[in-house]
């Protein structure tokens, strides 16, 4: 009886993390305007999404939604704000790879996560898809004000 009692418990904090992190996803689906970009009529006459968060998300902003779901993801971790945003970036430009061959200047690869290698002269600072999500790094980080967070370390 007091496993079922904690399971419960457990499923419900669960339940209370995903409405939470629905909300945050929807907010932030918001903010990036992505209703601008919807076929559907009533997305753009409510100017939010009236359909599915994650598949608007997906299909209006590719390469900057898994973004947005790694900085929760790490929020939730309990990281702070700007801690999960640093370790999304890093992701999202790929891992550095460094091979010193013993003469000459070593050369730096970037791994990107389709595991193709690209040489650089020198590491990217920013993320090839910052276009997309623009209106969140902004204004001081303002929409991660609502999002959830986990227990800190």
């Amino acid at each position: 009886m007091g496993r079922a009692k904690k399971a419960d418990a457990a499923e419900k904090l669960n339940a209370e993390e995903q409405q939470t992190l629905a909300a945050a996803l929807a907010s932030t689906l918001d903010r990036l305007q992505l209703w601008r970009k919807c076929r559907k009529s009533s997305c753009r006459r409510k100017q939010a999404c009236r359909g599915d968060v994650e598949k608007c998300g997906a299909g209006h902003c590719p390469r900057g939604w898994p973004w947005v779901h790694q900085v929760f993801k790490a929020m939730l971790e309990g990281r702070s704000p700007g801690a999960a945003v640093r370790a999304a970036n890093r992701r999202g430009l790929g891992r550095r790879v460094v091979i010193d061959c013993g003469f000459g200047e070593p050369i730096r690869w970037l791994m990107g996560e389709d595991g193709k290698a690209t040489v650089v002269d020198t590491w990217p600072t920013r993320v090839p898809f910052e276009a997309e999500i623009k209106p969140l790094i902004g204004a001081g980080g303002a929409w991660l004000r609502g999002a959830p967070r986990g227990q800190t370390k």
